[in-house]
């Protein structure tokens, strides 16, 4: 590969772009069962084994096990908003998606086919209305239907380049794509009366579709599926339409079939169809007369096709609500259901609560739903079926004893049994309907929604709950909860009211916190109190009730307001529109964040888990989230930003609370430019003091004597997972700016994030970490070798002048030789904020051989630039990588 692509962020030699190496999971602790959003059906693509499902917003990996049974491997992080289509090309995943007005195309590597890595997000469209129906793959040329913007032509001829083209005037409703022969693509459409309309376009130029002829639905429908294979058309739509397409100009009716379906999928010239509880096969060989062949009965209503395998897979995919049923068509005249996989929950949830063995849900079905610690249901509370809105659910995790909150008042339910919940009283709604519920024993208070009316139930009798008292407040009240004595209602209008609750009299309020807008959720543990609030999260001291005092706020960036929030010792879990975020809370008055989980939908409610918590959202299902893994041996690995390409992190884990980092980046006037420093690492993070050094000069020659070591401030680098992270740069306290971070390297012997693994004995992957001469201790050599075979060596050190410079090679070898063929300097782009990977200036700086044993060696280089020659530098170990080991 050419010295212009072997750099930080462009590519790690022999054809691999920097950042397709990448594997492993995107999203540590997020549990496989998720829910579509509302109304979103999953999509697929196949390629023999494993299968990728759209699910909702993420990609879902599904293979076979040891076993040979299908089962979910691996999910992905959720993108913003619901998956519309999904292809593969070459090494990638391409979804569309669409986010706040425009149309989303989002790469995923499969260097790790298990594991897809998101590398990048693509934007088009500026309209309110823009947003992707579907996308069809022809060679390197990739359509999108969009809803405003019609068909758009996007050249991929560089997979990471996409050129989006003038798009094509067709109005595309809703509908899909379908690629017909080489040169015909079919979009087609609900009409706006009814019915169903596909265009036949001729893609001959590629980027100049054309239209060449329209052909109408025999009847009306208002979902359907096509599907083509040469000149055959394959309309489902409550019939199935067979249509000769050679002359696309005046497409022609062949045959109509009654059948009950409104999606399907073509294996050969056979069309497997998707029925109320059974998936039908019909024989196209003659197109003009289908015949109706074996079907196979599946535990599902209606299904929805999602894909069939390509080349060596004979696996299709229907869904049903929370489920994916795999049908084998080795056969096609006799299809054979293969597997159900859980996929989905499939209902949006309205309420959440902790039960005795595992989350308790209401769903938007209006069921109450007990679910296991794996996501299963396990029991329904089916006589509130009849209830059209639920509003909160409470449970006392020691006595199993519950609130349930729908729209006419409130039940109280025991939860004790979780295959067997009941329902054990009532009290209606008098006048104002109950929003929010916290229970204490044989107390209970809720909130109303219209004036905020505090309510004191009594349940020492759970089967005759009784109203104790009420306060009026004349606010609309959103959340409750209590703690040690006191009583913390959210008010839409008016922040937050603090009562004193006590057995003997009325509730008081004692105090007040004014300062929040729209409070949507209230929380407090400690003596601090969280605050969901329209502009973020508010943390606020409450040690002393009656006077609630501000401690810190805390928003994300394009986040429109906080939707949820729950407190634990020294942490709070918070939810918004889009995911949940973990906040460290040890320092109230300066909360950080530890971990972000990308989601669909708003968070809006939480609930604890073991080792995490539940998540509720408002466009369905519900989610397991765990506490982020801690840093381990496996996170000594190169690390850089997809958008930053040019500057990269080395990390080199020493033990369980100590780490080196060293930074390769520029300074303000465009030189190269390395920090370093030791971290101390606590969980999920590390903290670097980094230093600046200045004055030295390159090579045997160097004198170490006039060298300036200079404070550079703090780094604090965050793992969300194995692969993904997020980096802030605090040079004086304060963050300057921050941005993600994702895995480039493995490093041999250290490819799992294990917080424990066995020592790597004598073998060329200890020879990972620093290199050093110690005469001359202000250069040395960051190396790792990598679970590819590679190595990636970043030498640190200075020019003639006494200013920081750093090379970066990728090399080869075995034993005690690497041969590093081309060394890569840079220069151009600038510090921080002012940071363009456009700037970056690459130089082929020359070649370098490592001859290491287990503690010492030797570099031999040779330099394209006369500055800095040729010589030979001996060297020591300096730093042992934890799980590894040289004796």
């Amino acid at each position: 590969m050419g010295v212009n692509r072997l750099l930080f962020g462009l590519a790690l030699g022999g054809g691999i772009v920097f950042g397709v190496l990448v594997s492993g999971g995107a999203l540590a602790g997020l549990g496989l069962v998720a829910s579509d959003q509302a109304g979103g059906a999953l999509s697929a693509v196949v390629d023999g084994d494993p299968v990728y499902l759209a699910q909702g917003s993420r990609i879902l990996v599904v293979g076979r096990n040891s076993s040979g049974e299908l089962e979910p491997l691996y999910a992905t992080a959720p993108l913003g908003g619901q998956i519309a289509g999904l292809i593969r090309m070459d090494g990638y995943l391409i979804a569309a998606w669409g986010s706040g007005g425009a149309g989303v195309l989002t790469w995923f590597s499969l260097a790790d086919e298990l594991a897809p890595v998101r590398m990048h997000d693509f934007r088009y469209g500026d309209s309110a209305d823009s947003g992707p129906i579907d996308i069809a793959l022809s060679g390197h040329f990739l359509y999108v239907a969009d809803r405003s913007m019609g068909l758009l032509p996007v050249d991929l001829s560089d997979p990471l380049d996409p050129r989006v083209h003038e798009p094509v005037e067709v109005e595309l409703m809703d509908g899909g794509l379908a690629i017909a022969g080489t040169d015909t693509l079919l979009a087609w459409t609900v009409t706006p009366i009814g019915g169903g309309v596909v265009k036949i376009l001729d893609i001959s130029s590629p980027l100049q579709p054309v239209l060449m002829g329209t052909y109408l639905l025999a009847g009306m429908a208002s979902n359907f599926d096509v599907v083509a294979s040469g000149d055959l058309m394959v309309v489902i739509a409550g019939v199935i339409e067979t249509v000769d397409i050679s002359r696309p100009d005046l497409p022609t009716r062949l045959a109509t079939r009654a059948v009950e379906a409104s999606s399907g999928v073509l294996v050969g010239d056979r069309l497997l169809v998707g029925l109320d509880g059974a998936v039908q096969s019909w024989d196209l060989s003659m197109p003009s007369m289908p015949v109706a062949q074996g079907s196979v009965a599946v535990p599902a209503d209606r299904t929805r096709q999602i894909a069939r395998g390509l080349d060596s897979s004979d696996l299709v995919f229907f869904t049903r609500d929370g489920q994916a049923l795999a049908v084998n068509a080795e056969d096609p005249a006799m299809p054979q259901l293969e597997d159900v996989l859980p996929v989905s929950l499939g209902e949006a949830v309205s309420g959440l609560a902790t039960g005795l063995n595992g989350p308790i849900v209401i769903n938007q079905n209006w069921a109450i739903n007990t679910l296991d610690d794996a996501l299963g249901v396990v029991a329904s509370l089916e006589p509130l079926l009849s209830h059209s809105e639920f509003h909160d659910i409470e449970i006392d995790i020691e006595t199993g004893l519950g609130l349930v909150i729908p729209a006419d008042g409130v039940y109280t339910a025991n939860f004790t049994n979780a295959t067997d919940p009941e329902l054990l009283g009532f009290i209606a709604n008098d006048p104002e309907a109950f929003q929010a519920a916290a229970l204490d024993g044989d107390r209970a208070w809720s909130v109303t929604s219209t004036s905020g009316q505090l309510v004191e139930l009594d349940l020492a009798d759970p089967q005759q709950p009784a109203i104790r008292h009420v306060v009026e407040s004349g606010s609309r009240g959103s959340d409750i909860t209590y703690s040690d004595g006191f009583v913390y209602v959210a008010y839409r209008d008016d922040g937050l009211g603090v009562f004193r609750v006590d057995a003997k009299r009325e509730p008081e309020l004692v105090g007040d916190y004014g300062p929040c807008l729209a409070a949507s959720a209230v929380d407090v543990h400690g003596g601090v109190a969280g605050l969901a609030c329209a502009d973020g999260w508010h943390f606020i001291d409450v040690s002393r009730p009656e006077s609630p005092e501000l401690l810190s706020t805390f928003s994300l960036p394009q986040v429109p307001g906080a939707a949820s929030i729950l407190l634990e010792p020294d942490r709070a879990w918070a939810g918004y529109r889009g995911g949940v975020v973990l906040f460290d809370l040890d320092n109230p008055a300066s909360p950080f964040l530890l971990a972000d989980y990308k989601l669909a939908g708003w968070a809006t409610d939480l609930a604890f888990a073991p080792e995490g918590v539940w998540v509720g959202a408002r466009s369905g299902g519900i989610a397991r989230l765990r506490y982020p893994d801690p840093v381990s041996p496996g996170h000594s690995a190169a690390w850089f930003n997809p958008a930053r390409v040019g500057e990269g992190w080395t990390v080199e884990i020493l033990d369980h609370s100590r780490a080196v980092g060293y930074w390769s980046t520029f300074d303000d006037h465009g030189n190269p430019r390395w920090l370093f420093g030791m971290g101390a690492i606590s969980h999920n993070r590390i903290l670097f003091e980094m230093n600046d050094i200045r004055g030295g000069r390159f090579g045997p020659a160097m004198d170490s004597s006039g060298t300036d070591l200079i404070p550079a401030g703090v780094v604090r680098m965050i793992w969300t997972g194995c692969d993904d992270g997020w980096f802030q740069y605090l040079p004086d306290g304060d963050v300057a700016f921050e941005h993600d971070i994702r895995r480039l390297t493995r490093t041999a012997g250290l490819e799992a994030c294990a917080s424990a693994q066995e020592p790597i004995m004598h073998s060329p992957a200890d020879q990972s970490g620093t290199w050093y001469d110690p005469s001359r201790p202000e250069q040395g050599f960051s190396l790792q070798r990598m679970s590819s075979g590679s190595a990636l060596v970043n030498w640190y050190t200075f020019d003639d002048d006494g200013n920081p410079y750093w090379m970066i090679g990728v090399g080869h070898g075995s034993g005690e030789d690497i041969v590093f063929p081309a060394l890569i300097s840079a220069r151009g782009a600038r510090f921080g904020e002012a940071f363009n990977a456009d700037d970056v200036e690459l130089i082929d700086w020359g070649d370098l051989r490592l001859r290491l044993d287990c503690l010492e060696g030797n570099a031999d280089y040779q330099s394209n630039l006369p500055e800095f020659g040729s010589g030979l530098i001996q060297l020591e170990r300096l730093t042992v990588l934890d799980g590894l080991s040289c004796e």
